[in-house]
């Protein structure tokens, strides 16, 4: 795999770190009887992202830019 820019190393992280933390809610409320359809999540995705979207784009941006970004 070619080397990453550290810019794009952070974006993919944490590309990784948000899916796994979408499959380990979708886990846990299916484990607990609760199950979701992929349009539903989808739709609820779309409409969050239309609101909320640049707002969580300047988020995310910001602590990337800082030199102690942690996932945690």
């Amino acid at each position: 795999m070619p080397k990453l820019t550290p810019e794009f190393e952070g974006l993919l992280q944490l590309i990784v770190y948000l899916e796994c933390k979408i499959d380990a809610i979708t886990d846990i409320l299916n484990d607990r009887g609760i199950s979701l359809s992929a349009n539903e999540i989808n739709s609820k995705t779309h409409r969050i992202h239309a609101v909320q979207g640049y707002p969580k784009r300047y988020r995310i941006i910001s602590m990337m830019k800082d030199g102690k970004f942690d996932f945690t």
